[in-house]
C-alpha cells in the first residue's frame, strides 16, 4: 500500500513592510492534511490574526518549544533579506516569496512544536509556538504469530499491528464474514471449522486511509479425533 506524503505551508514567519514592520502568524495553510490541534479540523487557527507588529531586524525559527541554537532552522535578516540556514535545518524547509515556511516531504519526525522569536531593535526576544501534527498511516498491519497452525481443542489468538498516526482502528473478517473489533482476536477451544481465511483491518479517521492482512489458519486435530478431511489437510 503506498501512502501519501504531504506538505505543510506552516505561516510563521513574516510580510514585511518598507518601514520593517512584520506581521507573524500561526494558521497552517493546508487543514486537510495537517490541522492545528488547537483549532480542530478545517477551523481557523486563533492566531491567523497576527501576533502583533514590531520593528524585528533578526527572525530565528526553532524546532521544538526553546530556542536553542542547535534546533534554529533558519534566520531571517529583515534589513539584508538575507536567509541564514541553522543546524537544524533539514533541506525540506524553504520560505516562500509570501514569507511562509513551506515543509516538504512530511514524515513523523516533523511533528512538534515550532518557535518564532523575534529580536527586536531594544533587544528584546518576544517569542510565540505554533503546534505541528503530523497524522500518517495505517502501514500494512504484521498479524502475530506468524504460525498459522493450530490444534483442536487449543485458544487460538491472533494479534494486528499497523503503523499510524493516530492510533488505527482494527476489525477481523472471518471468511469474509464480520469479526471482532480491536487488535487481538481470540478463540476458545478451536475446532477444526476454525480453519479459514483471517483478515485485519486497520483504518485511520486522520488520513482516510485504510489497510489490510490476511493469514490463513489452520487447525489440526489429534488421535481419534482426527478426520479424513484433517489427515488431507495435514498433507498439504
Amino acid at each position: 500500500m503506498v501512502r501519501e506524503r504531504h506538505s505543510w505551508d506552516l505561516n510563521l514567519t513574516l510580510r514585511l513592510s518598507p518601514g520593517l514592520l512584520g506581521r507573524a502568524s500561526s494558521c497552517p495553510a493546508d487543514h486537510h492534511t495537517c490541522p492545528n490541534s488547537s483549532a480542530g479540523r478545517g477551523q481557523h487557527h486563533p492566531g491567523c490574526s497576527g501576533l502583533g507588529r514590531g520593528r524585528a531586524p533578526v527572525l530565528q525559527l526553532v524546532r521544538g518549544a526553546g530556542t536553542e541554537m542547535a534546533q534554529q532552522i533558519l534566520t531571517f535578516h529583515v534589513i539584508s533579506g538575507g536567509l541564514t540556514l541553522g543546524p537544524a535545518h533539514t533541506g525540506q524547509e524553504t520560505v516562500k516569496p509570501d514569507g511562509s515556511l513551506h515543509i516538504a516531504g512530511l514524515n513523523l519526525a516533523d511533528m512538534g512544536p515550532y518557535t518564532l522569536r523575534k529580536i527586536l531593535m531594544d533587544m528584546s526576544h518576544p517569542t510565540w509556538s505554533v503546534y505541528l501534527p503530523v497524522y500518517d498511516g495505517p502501514g500494512v498491519p504484521v498479524i502475530n504469530p506468524m504460525d498459522s497452525t493450530f490444534v483442536a481443542g487449543s485458544n487460538l489468538t491472533l494479534s494486528c499491528f499497523a503503523s499510524s498516526n493516530p492510533p488505527a482502528a482494527y476489525t477481523w473478517r472471518v471468511d469474509g464474514s464480520p469479526g471482532p473489533a480491536g487488535q487481538l482476536l481470540s478463540i476458545l477451544d478451536v475446532s477444526l471449522n476454525s480453519s479459514g481465511l483471517y483478515s485485519c483491518h486497520a483504518a485511520n479517521a486522520d488520513t482516510g486511509l485504510q489497510s489490510m492482512a490476511q493469514l490463513v489458519v489452520h487447525i489440526k486435530g489429534e488421535g481419534p479425533e482426527c478426520s479424513s478431511w484433517c489427515s488431507r489437510n495435514e498433507s498439504d
